[in-house]
């Protein structure tokens, strides 16, 4: 994190850059890159 912001304040484009964090733990990585559960189980728990 502090040298993300290191970046952000030395870089020469500040206005054009922006950033997102995401505080997750490790049984809550995103997993962007598996599909995802759209079984009827699955909204079933969420209550939908």
């Amino acid at each position: 994190m502090f040298l993300i912001q290191s970046l952000l304040q030395t870089a020469p484009d500040r206005d054009k850059i922006a950033v997102i964090l995401l505080n997750v733990k490790h049984g809550d990585l995103l997993h962007i890159d598996e599909p995802g559960d759209t079984s009827m189980q699955r909204h079933a728990k969420c209550g939908k």
